[in-house]
């Protein structure tokens, strides 16, 4: 033995014993069936070998769970809860060992959330949610919870620091987060009977319900391919050039850009569609590849036109892509025809009925808040599991969900808080537009590319498309605070490249001090 390496055998010893006794212990709790003390020393275990892996980058977390909304086991957060609430309880500790010094550099982005916020918490004081506390009979404040967590992402966000390493390793982080939901929904799919057990683990599974079915009369979509694709599409169009996607000349691009592309078709979904095409102009207009857009322009058209014109003439294309296509001329199925219309009337009944009837909407100006009584909800969800079509509409009405971005805005939030909101996200436009411009060119440009384009288009998808209130004012405080920390980032690697710049021309003089005597002549 070695007397420099005691400490390392020290160490050794004492991880060990300590191990040994954990184990017994263990073992004593699980054969007395005490396992609830178990579970809480794994968890604080848990708690600190995270803190320890992860130190001061314990905001990865926030980033890869932030698209993880289902829960794991038998917790009482989701995935995305808890990756905020680790990554906040370690930076309070960090702050406290001075660990982290960073200070936030706030703009109008900041100001604005923080007004945001401070309207929510007026909202509440004007109809409180959760009952009994506050002797109320509403349900439904779970969108308050979304909103704190988003806070406090938002508050870890600003103070964190990124290297470039770890900036161009976020978009594949980012397809890692969709993982989870993708990969116990597709085991779902593929064995009906294990959704039940799989759902215990995550509770993220999106079920396609009864027997899959993907014949062209068929009634399945699988939407749990919308967001995977979608990031795997802005993952291939921000690393490659956009036209060798489409050229088979460049056979692993072109085999990845089909495999995604069939992902979009069978998610089912028309708006997803708009996305994936939002995705990908935007990206090829930062990139500078306009005469690409033109080129795909020429041969993807009259592709896609051939495409559909086949279309119950040579093949019958699944039910999914039917219905994904089906705002475009052609010969579809009237079921899948019938499910696209019948959705978008389904809306727009809605959207009617919101106007026109004061019970689902009693103050224009300042909305309803989040939350609603606790006994219609009941009656309708009973009348929605028998069958009750106008009853399902009705739950969507009572609690706001009505598939529209500013009315849903209005029916929680009102006018003011529509307004209030969309300035927040044309400013989050603004600064993700402003951050990718400064980029181009440097290491920061993919990065900042794939996590800001998305956030470009987002009002204009909120508006037109789909969107949420409850679920987009959170994402918008979390986009503010993703842009902070990548400017942070890029600020640094600017400074970093001066100094190195800076120092450059001191080398000059001592190189040519060195030269030969008989150049010296």
């Amino acid at each position: 033995m070695k007397l420099e390496r005691l400490p390392e055998y020290l160490l050794s010893v004492v991880v060990t014993i300590l191990g040994l006794a954990f184990a017994l212990y263990a073992g004593n709790l699980i054969g007395s069936g005490n396992t609830r003390n178990l579970m809480l020393i794994a968890g604080g275990l848990g708690f600190v070998a995270i803190g320890l892996l992860f130190k001061e980058r314990i905001w990865v977390l926030i980033f890869l769970f932030w698209a993880c909304n289902g829960r794991l086991l038998s917790t009482p957060f989701s995935l995305h809860d808890a990756g905020v609430l680790l990554a906040f309880s370690w930076f309070l500790i960090f702050k406290a060992f001075k660990r982290i010094r960073n200070k936030p550099n706030y703009g109008f982005a900041d100001v604005l959330v923080f007004i945001n916020l401070l309207y929510v918490v007026t909202m509440f004081i004007r109809n409180p949610v959760g009952g009994l506390a506050l002797d109320s009979d509403t349900v439904g404040g779970r969108p308050y919870v979304n909103v704190a967590i988003a806070a406090l992402a938002y508050w870890v966000l600003v103070r964190a620091d990124v290297s470039l390493t770890m900036a161009r390793r976020l978009p594949y982080l980012a397809i890692i987060g969709h993982l989870p939901g993708f990969i116990f929904s597709l085991g779902g799919l593929l064995a009906p009977s294990a959704v039940m057990p799989l759902a215990r683990i995550y509770a993220g599974i999106e079920a396609v319900g009864g027997d899959l079915d993907l014949s062209s009369t068929g009634g399945s979509r699988l939407g749990f391919l919308r967001w995977i694709s979608g990031g795997l599409l802005s993952l291939l169009v921000c690393i490659y050039r956009p036209f060798t996607l489409i050229n088979p000349l460049y056979l692993g691009r072109f085999l990845a850009m089909v495999c995604v592309m069939i992902c979009v078709l069978f998610s089912g979904f028309r708006s997803f569609i708009i996305y994936a095409g939002l995705i990908f102009s935007v990206t090829c207009l930062y990139r500078g590849k306009i005469g690409d857009m033109i080129k795909i322009s020429v041969i993807a058209v009259p592709a896609l036109v051939l495409f559909i014109a086949g279309q119950g003439v040579l093949y019958q294309l699944p039910f999914p892509i039917q219905r994904a296509l089906s705002f475009l001329p052609g010969q579809w199925e009237e079921s899948a025809q019938k499910s696209a219309d019948g959705s978008s009337e389904w809306r727009f009944e809605m959207w009617q009925w919101m106007w026109e009837e004061e019970k689902y909407l009693k103050n224009w100006w300042l909305g309803d808040g989040f939350g609603y009584s606790r006994k219609t909800l009941e009656q309708n969800v009973a009348a929605a599991n028998g069958g009750d079509y106008r009853a399902i509409q009705e739950t969507f009405l009572i609690t706001g969900e009505v598939h529209s971005g500013p009315l849903s805005t209005i029916r929680y939030a009102g006018g003011v808080g529509l307004v209030l909101y969309l300035l927040l996200a044309f400013i989050v436009v603004k600064t993700a537009h402003d951050l990718i411009i400064r980029c181009r060119g440097t290491p920061y440009f993919f990065p900042v590319l794939f996590i800001g384009v998305p956030m470009v288009f987002a009002p204009f998808f909120f508006i037109f498309i789909f969107g949420g209130y409850s679920l987009d004012l959170p994402n918008a405080i979390f986009h503010v605070g993703l842009l902070r920390l990548l400017e942070r980032g890029f600020n640094r690697y600017l400074e970093e490249k001066k100094a190195e710049m800076a120092q450059r021309p001191s080398v000059m003089p001592a190189l040519l001090d060195q030269r030969p005597t008989m150049l010296t002549r």
